[in-house]
């Protein structure tokens, strides 16, 4: 992915009880983020849709291992800028990591990058 697309820098925990997640250690990792209350833990959903906006993104930068309950300051490159505008990623804002509905950890946007 070439480094023109934009990104944010973010301090991320994986939850601690969180069994085999995806994370990148030395692969890539391409998960979703969820803007609102770092404390959720379920999806929501209605029937069988989730009602959530995930934004797709890319983690360029992952220390080799990261544990559950572990915490790193990555970046998260936004795969799908320009059509998505990524506009609640601003810093402060806080999320959900997501696999599918499965939520593995949480975090906080550090700063915007280019």
């Amino acid at each position: 992915m070439a480094n023109t697309v934009p990104g944010i820098r973010a301090v991320i925990t994986l939850l601690p009880d969180v069994e085999r997640p995806r994370w990148p250690n030395r692969g890539r990792y391409m998960p979703h983020v969820v803007v609102g209350d770092p404390e959720q833990r379920e999806a929501k959903i209605s029937g069988n849709t989730i009602t959530e906006h995930y934004l797709g993104v890319l983690v360029a930068d992952a220390p080799d291992e990261l544990t559950p309950g572990g915490s790193a300051e990555i970046t998260l490159r936004l795969m799908y800028w320009p059509d998505e505008r990524y506009e609640q990623l601003v810093p402060g804002a806080t999320f959900t990591l997501r696999e599918g509905p499965k939520i593995v950890g949480f975090g906080r946007v550090l700063s915007s990058i280019s």
